[in-house]
């Protein structure tokens, strides 16, 4: 691969990682809806975040009032992701170029 083509997957990398550390509210994990049956006997829904760490599940209590915040830090741990593996194929594309990362 020629230099000027290094130098442009080099500036697409900056860009993309000048992205994600505009961005660092991103959450990982799954926001899980059920519901829970309360000492009444009524149903009430409740929410958690639902992580998993070192092989261990890990559940976070999520309120109504911040449940909003957490659905949008995970979209944007998605989103995030999916510019780290943009990011990975560039450093492939650069690597296999002959040039130093």
């Amino acid at each position: 691969m020629s230099e000027p083509n290094v130098s442009k997957l080099r500036a697409r990398r900056k860009a993309l990682l000048s992205e994600i550390g505009a961005h660092p509210g991103f959450v990982r994990g799954s926001l899980i809806r059920t519901t829970r049956a309360g000492k009444d006997g009524a149903r009430r829904e409740f929410c958690f975040l639902s992580r998993r760490i070192d092989g261990v599940n890990h559940s976070t209590y999520v309120t109504p009032e911040q449940l909003r915040t957490f659905e949008m830090a995970t979209k944007l741990y998605r989103r995030t992701a999916a510019l780290i593996e943009k990011v990975c194929a560039i450093n492939i594309q650069i690597v296999r170029s002959g040039a130093k990362p």
